[in-house]
């Protein structure tokens, strides 16, 4: 099933490259997942969110409460924007993220586009103006953006979350395996990877680790767990 929540797309938005961000989730906290909604909206063409718990999550189903889905809705007001949910539960996480690719492949249609994945404990906090510009004189299918995550301490790094959108670009594995055809663009073998462009001064997303409870935190690394044995 697909919900649609059209708007006209701002005249500054148009462009030979189209951005969409793409947001997973499932029974997470209205605020912060409008929070991270509204990051998205603020930059990309369209918003993509894709919800319903996967297999192995425990007393998870098809959708998340109505309250969630709409402050996605009211904080993408003005903004175009999918919401999409399977009607089912999921079989993995993998397939989630998987057909998060294929609903944008199916909005951008021929154009050129590229999209920017964010997780509902995440924020986007900076994107540069230009960040299309950039975008199009990237040659090859991955770049990095900044990463910054906040505990106790804070931990600045790099993250590849920025794909350009092609007819092979899929979730490979496991849901952080990101790859088109034979070439791995993400994952946690970074001498596999494919180069990626530099765009850490283009855009900066926060991981914020403490706005899940530690009931749902446990939950998801017994599930880690699980999957390695």
């Amino acid at each position: 099933m697909a919900a649609e929540a059209p708007a006209p797309e701002r005249r500054d938005r148009r462009g030979p490259v189209r951005l969409f961000g793409l947001l997973s989730w499932y029974d997470e906290q209205p605020w912060y997942l409008a929070e991270a909604a509204a990051s998205l909206a603020a930059v990309c063409d369209r918003v993509i969110a894709v919800d319903g718990a996967y297999v192995g999550l425990p007393d998870g189903g098809p959708r998340s409460p109505i309250g969630q889905v709409d402050a996605i809705t009211s904080s993408c007001s003005g903004s175009a924007l999918t919401l999409t949910w399977p009607g089912r539960v999921w079989p993995s996480e993998v397939a989630k993220r998987a057909y998060m690719f294929d609903v944008a492949r199916q909005e951008a249609a021929d154009a050129e586009a590229w999209v920017l994945v964010l997780d509902a404990d995440e924020l986007l906090v900076f994107a540069e103006a230009h960040l299309r510009a950039a975008l199009e004189q990237v040659v090859c299918g991955v770049a990095v953006v900044k990463a910054v995550t906040v505990r106790d301490l804070t931990y600045v790094h790099e993250l590849r979350r920025l794909f350009r959108l092609t007819a092979g670009l899929t979730v490979a594995g496991h849901h952080a395996e990101y790859v088109d055809g034979g070439r791995r663009l993400a994952g946690n073998e970074p001498a596999r990877l494919e180069p990626a462009a530099d765009l850490t001064s283009m855009a900066t997303i926060v991981h914020r680790q403490g706005v899940r409870t530690a009931e749902r935190d446990e939950q998801r690394r017994a599930e880690r767990a699980s999957s390695a044995e």
